[in-house]
């Protein structure tokens, strides 16, 4: 059995790298997503800042003055900790401490990272339930026959629901049991912790697609400003108002123009909103976004 641990226990160093953490307390920063920004990025990058990204997420610059040159669509890697976001933008010398206004909403995380990291879930747990006793086969992130054959045995062995279901319970105790059996093994407690925290968020939420249906306003008539940079308008900026409302133009049409906080005055038109700019005659539709 102390050769098969080795063995499971090198394997899942090799396969969970950098997810494997001393202790819950540790962990601070993990990977959220990599994506790219849309748009242009130039000029001062200040407190209130937005950058959209590919996949979908809007984000705030929190905290941080940036003077940077033109460019376009640079890539960007994005850590989160639970609270606050950095945003690692390609060509930046220092990451940016963002806040995400829609991260928490209809939009979930879009890359591929999200399925990974579930297989990499039922992986540890496959090595998991090899290292005690319960022969899960391959450890593939696949829940094939064999390996549902051995989280019910295991389940009935710890109490639980005699299912061949591998949820966050079973997670758990798959932990705990881990921990119990091998408490001086490095590699095992690690695959351990790395159970207990991913019981946290099992199992994994299934990406949904962004609204097509802006949402209602609190009234049908918004009279507000814009507080962030604004440099014109095109299809698919981003527009904070002074009431707080996020919207989002909608229609490929471009007018450049420099203003500073320009009033805009934003309706229903037939269920189609419409956003008017001081200074600019045409309203360009728009889809709210918070």
């Amino acid at each position: 059995m102390r050769g098969k641990l080795v063995t499971v226990a090198v394997f899942a160093v090799a396969c969970f790298g950098g997810l494997l953490v001393a202790s819950p307390a540790a962990a601070q920063w993990t990977l959220y997503e990599e994506t790219t920004i849309t748009g242009t990025i130039s000029g001062s990058i200040k407190k209130g800042y937005i950058f959209k990204t590919r996949s979908g997420h809007i984000y705030e610059v929190a905290d941080y003055v940036y003077l940077y040159e033109y460019e376009y669509s640079p890539d960007v890697t994005v850590l989160a900790d639970g609270r606050s976001y950095r945003l690692i933008i390609e060509g930046f010398d220092e990451p940016l401490l963002c806040k995400c206004l829609n991260c928490d909403g209809a939009i979930a995380p879009s890359s591929p990272d999200s399925s990974a990291s579930a297989e990499t879930t039922v992986k540890a747990a496959q090595a998991a339930l090899t290292v005690l006793g319960f022969d899960a086969g391959t450890a593939d992130g696949r829940l094939g026959a064999q390996t549902r054959s051995a989280v019910k045995r295991f389940r009935a062995r710890a109490g639980l629901a005699p299912t061949d279901t591998l949820d966050a319970a079973a997670l758990r105790s798959l932990a705990i049991e881990l921990a119990k059996k091998y408490p001086d093994n490095t590699e095992a407690l690690s695959v351990a912790v790395y159970l207990m925290q991913a019981s946290e968020d099992w199992p994994p939420r299934q990406p949904q697609q962004k609204r097509s249906e802006p949402r209602a306003p609190t009234a049908q008539v918004v009279e507000s400003f814009i507080v962030s940079d604004f440099d014109g308008l095109e299809y698919g900026n981003i527009y904070k108002l002074g009431n707080g409302q996020i919207w989002e133009q909608a229609e490929a049409w471009i007018w450049v123009w420099v203003w500073v906080n320009p009033k805009v005055l934003i309706w229903n038109d037939g269920g189609v909103y419409r956003m008017k700019v001081e200074g600019i005659e045409h309203p360009v539709a728009v889809t709210r976004i918070k």
